[in-house]
């Protein structure tokens, strides 16, 4: 794998709105050599583009390409010392004001990205649940030990918190439950800000976002009409991979009502509370099924 370069991603360059900070580290020839290596994220879950140029390291967020750090290196022929970093402070761009949270980031990152070896997170939530949000939104699948260019079916270490557990890449039914499983948690966490704006969702809930399920108009940690879309339109899926596969005929419009409120009953939902103040009957799941039943009879 060749090293990272400046045009191997589409970044923006570090803010006038900046603060240097000290990080005190060494590394050796041999994890230098890693270092300068770089990070090109392969998938949506590689959270960090990170390049060497001119004896600083880079580091851009993926998605958005925004610089968060820069930090600058002195080298000679044992190693490697970081004398500093410059920290994005545009409000904008990176929320965090803590420079000695920034330091430990700084240090964790270039252990599990670059170095690709278990680090502690570093963390001053009390919670594992929480940690390991945290975790996942600053590094994602890195945290379990997957990098860009790893094959797909070696072992993973996950580290979190000091405890080291062995996890085996997942399949791809493994991997369609927990996408469908963490849209459902996402869509519950989301739910009580879903029609705020950021300075509302940081005013009630800090500049990090919700952390934990919150109080809304719904049950507390329940999940939305979203999720429940998703879970008819993943039924409507299997049903038609089915009948193509054994060539049956639609089945009839009374089998195919009672099948819809079968899926409606079994969603463990806000059919009972949902966001609007009237209350809605059991297994209509909101108004879902009404909506898309009265579309089919239309379209019929």
């Amino acid at each position: 794998m060749k090293p990272a370069t400046p045009s191997d991603w589409n970044t923006r360059p570090l803010p006038e709105e900046r603060a240097t900070i000290e990080v005190s580290r060494r590394f050796t020839t041999e994890e230098l050599a890693q270092i300068r290596r770089g990070v090109v994220p392969d998938e949506m879950e590689d959270k960090w583009f990170v390049y060497w140029l001119d004896d600083q390291l880079f580091f851009h967020r993926s998605w958005t390409g925004f610089c968060v750090y820069v930090v600058t290196f002195s080298c000679d022929e044992t190693g490697a010392t970081v004398i500093s970093a410059d920290v994005n402070r545009d409000p904008d761009q990176y929320a965090s004001t803590d420079d000695a949270r920034d330091a430990k980031m700084i240090s964790y990152l270039i252990d599990a990205l670059l170095l690709r070896r278990p680090a502690p997170f570093p963390t001053a939530s009390s919670s594992t649940a929480r940690a390991a949000l945290e975790q996942w939104s600053e590094v994602g699948r890195a945290g379990l030990g997957i990098h860009p260019g790893d094959d797909r079916h070696s072992r993973a270490r996950y580290v979190l918190r000091g405890r080291e557990e062995q996890l085996t890449t997942p399949n791809l039914e493994s991997r369609i439950r927990g996408c469908i499983l963490g849209g459902a948690v996402g869509d519950a966490l989301g739910a009580p800000v879903e029609f705020m704006g950021l300075a509302q969702i940081r005013s009630r809930f800090g500049e990090h976002g919700p952390s934990d399920y919150a109080e809304w108009a719904g049950p507390t940690g329940g999940i939305t009409d979203d999720t429940q879309m998703t879970l008819f339109t993943a039924e409507g899926v299997i049903r038609g991979l089915n009948r193509e596969r054994t060539h049956l005929t639609p089945i009839n419009s009374e089998r195919d009502t009672h099948q819809r409120d079968r899926v409606a009953h079994r969603i463990p939902a806000c059919a009972d509370r949902p966001r609007n103040p009237r209350p809605a009957r059991r297994g209509a799941t909101l108004d879902i099924r009404g909506m898309t039943m009265g579309t089919l009879r239309t379209d019929g």
